[in-house]
């Protein structure tokens, strides 16, 4: 069984990925153009005063610069990582994004103060279902799985590799565990984040 995965980069210059011919499946768009992101979210971002969470300015400027670059890149799909859940953070990236995408957000477990979001542009696919795949580790990370007629699109964030023995080991399992999903899928294309 082959897998129809595409790994789009995390690069900024290099992360828009267009894939002509991907899907062949009634009412889906031809091209699709998918851009993955990790956002640093504010409360892991270190500053000089200590965690640019503490500065609602600092993470404010910072948001205000972001939202355009994204939205530049006019894409169908984008998968965000480590997207932050504070309230007026979270109320303000969502609401530069609404009505025009569906909207799929995911916070990690363990208290942790970030996860993932996942944006569909709305005038070219219907909500879809969406689950989380929770991979049941010390790092508490996640995956975002949407389902759509004829595609699965799947955001994730492995383990970040400090200098640990540990993180290795981590990030290892968590591709495991997400290679029993795709697996699963069957020859359904994927587009993978």
């Amino acid at each position: 069984m082959s897998l129809n995965v595409r790994f789009v980069e995390n690069t900024p210059k290099q992360c828009v990925r267009v894939f002509p011919g991907v899907l062949s499946v009634s009412g889906a768009p031809s091209r699709i153009r998918v851009i993955s992101f990790n956002l640093l979210a504010p409360c892991w971002k270190r500053t000089h005063y200590g965690r640019e969470s503490d500065n609602e300015e600092d993470w404010n400027d910072r948001l205000t610069r972001t939202i355009p670059v994204i939205k530049e890149q006019e894409a169908d799909i984008i998968c965000l990582q480590e997207f932050w859940f504070h309230p007026r953070y979270q109320k303000r990236f969502l609401s530069a994004f609404h009505p025009n995408y569906h909207v799929f957000i995911a916070q990690r477990g363990g208290q942790k103060p970030d996860g993932l979001a996942l944006l569909l542009k709305a005038s070219l696919f219907p909500v879809g279902q969406h689950r989380c795949l929770d991979y049941h580790d010390f790092g508490f990370r996640i995956a975002q799985v949407v389902h759509l007629p004829g595609m699965v699109i799947v955001n994730t964030h492995f383990t970040f590799p400090h200098a640990t023995r540990y993180d290795p080991i981590l990030r290892k399992q968590q591709a495991e565990k997400l290679s029993q999903l795709l697996l699963g899928l069957g020859d359904t294309p994927i587009i993978l984040c």
